[in-house]
């Protein structure tokens, strides 16, 4: 199950039971500690729309439970969605839970909820109205690092700082305890603090006052991390990235560059690497982690080797294909034991054409799990050098049909062209009439004079088998292959299939030549 219904089903849960009126605060409080962990992961945004209910734009199946319950409690506040900030603590949560299960008051003068919600000091979950819907996009993309303007007119100052929560045991319990004792924290701006410690490093040139500056600047990042202030020091060391790169003289850029790689520790980059997941700061995290090096690389890789979720997954083969460094860290998952991360390291290697992890790749090309191997089998087509279209031989006569498709499709090129005469044996048995098709256009694609004279041997024949009605399908693929050739010898041959006494095999030849004159 994935967070976005995990986050529905709790959310409509707690309001069930506060509506409800006789459930029990254990029971209650085991439910908002578990939705607790689900925004402690991300921010989240619940709306409807048509009809249905979506949480950050993942649809929540109607016979989800509670799923109608919640929309039923948002039509009746006149709402079209529910904004939760990242690591929202559980008194926010539960004072906006309580405001959707009441039921809106009768005099329209009241505060709506919305402001109800601010005004008793939650200040990271707010509320959209239907006819401030299209504000809700607008609001999706706010840092919630940054300044919110949570209500208009709700007197909830922008800059307010989220405030550490008590420990809540129910929803009434928080309700009473809208004035919790708590430690203050540090103003966002305060002399002290990090983004002050960043505003006071810009303008300042080399010397003395600059390295004043970015020591007091790694005291101050020091005290974010030990509190794991993630947001904050994101936004700082992005910050610290572009006063680098800003920097006029060759002395304050080298003092930058020192002052950035002492900062980036292997356990502040580890911090970071959950933001990916976060849409608010995967960006910017990305961009302190890309800084990084080969140590984000391999923490991101780890995680990815962790992530129990596709949606996890898929956001950390993001981060490491835009990161494109470290491959011999991506190269190494391909010797992990869960056949997944194998799978996922393959495609990785792929897409980044990485040649040195060619053995790597060759090692695991007989993989038991089909999906592995074609995984495997595109990486080596992609990369395309000798050593790769060594290891591809077997993968033209694998038992899954699919493999050897989607192997077919992405050779192109004369890299691959040892494999033409490889692929000309091939086909003479393949019986899939779709993988046939398939191996001609490689050798069209390929193009070298081997696989063009195949082509040719194919396309011209009009006696024996291939004269039979059920094998053109054949010949129009090798017809179809030298228009993908588009050589002399591809394009003198289309011109006598031209002549051909078949009417079908002339307007393939004719289509054929059309495509090679448009390369």
């Amino acid at each position: 199950m994935g967070d976005e219904i995990k986050f529905a089903m709790l959310f409509g849960r707690l309001v069930e039971l506060v509506r409800s009126g006789g459930a029990l605060a254990e029971d209650e409080k085991s439910w908002t500690e578990a939705l607790e962990r689900v925004v402690a992961k991300r921010s989240l945004t619940m709306h409807v729309d048509d009809g249905l209910l979506y949480v950050d734009g993942a649809p929540v199946g109607a016979d989800t439970p509670f799923a109608a319950l919640i929309m039923q409690r948002l039509a009746a506040h006149d709402l079209s969605a529910i904004c939760v900030a990242y690591r929202a603590p559980a008194l926010d949560l539960l004072q906006a839970i309580e405001a959707l299960a009441d039921d809106p008051p009768d005099d329209l003068h009241s505060p709506r909820i919305a402001a109800r919600v601010a005004a008793a000091g939650a200040v990271t979950v707010f509320f959209v109205s239907t006819e401030e819907g299209r504000a809700a996009e607008s609001h999706r993309s706010v840092r919630v690092s940054e300044a919110l303007e949570i209500v208009r007119g709700s007197g909830i100052e922008s800059d307010e700082r989220l405030r550490p929560a008590p420990e809540v045991t129910s929803a009434r319990d928080a309700r009473k305890r809208q004035e919790p004792v708590a430690r203050p924290q540090e103003p966002a701006h305060s002399p002290t603090s990090l983004s002050a410690k960043v505003d006071e490093l810009r303008g300042i040139g080399a010397g003395p006052q600059l390295m004043a500056g970015l020591d007091a600047f790694q005291r101050a990042l020091d005290k974010a991390i030990a509190k794991d202030d993630v947001t904050q020091i994101v936004d700082a060391m992005l910050a610290l990235l572009r006063l680098e790169a800003e920097s006029q003289s060759a002395d304050a850029h080298r003092a930058y560059g020192v002052a950035v790689r002492r900062a980036l520790t292997t356990d502040l980059l580890r911090r970071l690497v959950p933001l990916l997941l976060d849409e608010l700061f995967a960006g910017d995290a990305l961009a302190v982690l890309r800084r990084g090096g080969a140590d984000g690389t391999r923490l991101i890789a780890q995680r990815l080797t962790e992530a129990p979720t596709f949606a996890e997954r898929r956001a950390f083969m993001r981060a490491l294909r835009e990161i494109g460094e470290g491959s011999d860290v991506i190269a190494s998952l391909l010797q992990h034991e869960e056949w997944f991360v194998v799978r996922n390291a393959a495609d990785l290697v792929g897409d980044l054409r990485l040649a040195e992890a060619v053995p790597l790749l060759g090692r695991v090309a007989d993989h038991d799990d089909a999906r592995v191997r074609a995984s495997v089998a595109i990486a080596l087509a992609r990369i395309g050098t000798p050593d790769a279209v060594r290891f591809l031989r077997p993968a033209l006569r694998d038992p899954d049909r699919n493999i050897r498709l989607a192997v077919a499709r992405e050779l192109h090129g004369t890299g691959p062209g040892a494999l033409a005469m490889v692929l000309v044996s091939a086909v003479e048995v393949e019986e899939d009439t779709d993988v046939a098709t398939e191996f001609y256009r490689a050798l069209g694609r390929i193009g070298t004079p081997q696989a063009v004279q195949a082509l040719i041997g194919v396309a011209q024949s009009s006696k024996g088998l291939l004269s039979s009605r059920k094998l053109l399908p054949r010949r129009f693929a090798a017809i179809e292959g030298l228009g993908l050739a588009g050589s002399p010898a591809a394009v003198a041959a289309l011109r006598e299939l031209m002549e051909d006494r078949d009417r079908y095999v002339r307007v393939a030849a004719q289509a054929a030549l059309q495509s090679a004159a448009g390369r």
